[in-house]
């Protein structure tokens, strides 16, 4: 079996960058795509500075996964309305039209593509596939579990003094009404 080369993260970067830019030079899709497209890129330019982590790659697979479906919902919602609006009022040739359109839907097609070489690089960069979607730090207390709030341990943060059931434990300077 002959494997596929992986193409540079760079390389995947401008391709992208490139069909998108030509995909909203006619100004039919919303706004919205712009921001997609942008969240894409900043994930793109962190994974080629941060060379060393694999968690741009994962965030960067996640928000072209997110395009993806964001696509083709942009797509089939606006590209009739887009040629009516633009190409039918004479604001811009069917031809600038069409080809702005089909960088989008080449785009789209792409996505898949992209993640997948992203993908073998999260895996060069020692990413753990079954780990994929479990994001470091994104819960405060992943690594300790339940905390049974009627054991009496001091919640994370507090001074594990409760003033309402324990009294006694209220300092004048500790709590000061306002």
């Amino acid at each position: 079996m002959v494997a596929i080369p992986i193409p540079n993260i760079k390389l995947l970067c401008f391709i992208f960058f490139l069909l998108s830019i030509w995909a909203i030079q006619v100004p039919w899709l919303p706004r919205s795509y712009i921001l997609t497209v942008c969240s894409c890129l900043a994930f793109f330019l962190w994974s080629i500075i941060n060379k060393e982590s694999y968690e741009p790659l994962q965030m960067l697979m996640v928000s072209l996964s997110i395009g993806v479906l964001m696509d083709v919902v942009y797509i089939f919602l606006y590209y009739s309305r887009g040629q009516i609006e633009l190409v039918e009022n004479g604001l811009v040739s069917l031809g600038e039209y069409r080809f702005s359109a089909g960088m989008a839907v080449l785009n789209m097609i792409l996505k898949p593509a992209y993640i997948y070489f992203v993908f073998r690089h999260f895996l060069q960069r020692g990413g753990d596939p079954s780990k994929l979607l479990k994001f470091k730090g994104l819960l405060a207390n992943q690594e300790q579990g339940y905390q049974n709030m009627e054991d009496g341990a001091p919640i994370i943060g507090g001074s594990g003094k409760d003033p309402i059931q324990n009294p006694q434990f209220v300092s004048s300077t500790e709590y000061t009404a306002y």
